[in-house]
């Protein structure tokens, strides 16, 4: 039997990571792999140490409920998605959605290069439906600093923090 899921679907990664860059311009490719899995599994941001200057956005975060099934692990399902949304980066980059040099150097920046209007409305449309768990992600989570102990890989303990120069 043939189960979907979001999290494992490269088109579906490709329309989160667009909205992503079209909502924060510029961003470190370990934040948008981060933020993406949060847009596939909303209700896991209830397990992140949330720091003081956002407890209401703790808060909110515990109302976020899953479209699809919860990750039984998050940490093996984020390491699962690794190599779809690092594919899914890359298709970007290869239509010139992001800046390919600054995507050498572990940065995604947006360029200038404009969505269809299909894509567009799409995205409205999808943010629209979702915004709470939008608004978690691209305002509150995406603030949080990447690196070090109180950073954000630390505070939802998706990745590795221990040897990061911050």
């Amino acid at each position: 039997m043939l189960i979907y899921h979001p999290a494992q679907d490269a088109y579906h990664c490709v329309f989160r990571l667009l909205l992503l860059v079209d909502a924060i311009p510029e961003l470190e490719e370990e934040r948008a792999r981060i933020l993406d899995f949060y847009l596939v599994f909303p209700s896991a941001m209830s397990l992140i140490k949330w720091p003081a200057t956002l407890v209401a956005a703790k808060q909110r975060s515990k109302a976020e409920r899953n479209p699809y099934r919860t990750p039984i692990n998050p940490s093996i399902t984020f390491r699962s998605m690794q190599p779809l949304q690092s594919s899914a980066i890359r298709c970007i980059a290869a239509a010139n959605l992001i800046d390919p040099i600054a995507l050498e150097h572990g940065t995604i920046r947006r360029t200038d290069t404009g969505l269809s209007p299909l894509v567009t409305e799409r995205l409205k449309l999808y943010t629209q439906e979702n915004k709470s768990s939008i608004d978690l992600v691209v305002n509150d989570l995406s603030s949080i600093q990447l690196l070090g102990r109180d950073g954000l890989k630390a505070r939802t303990s998706l990745m590795d923090y221990r040897y990061d120069s911050a």
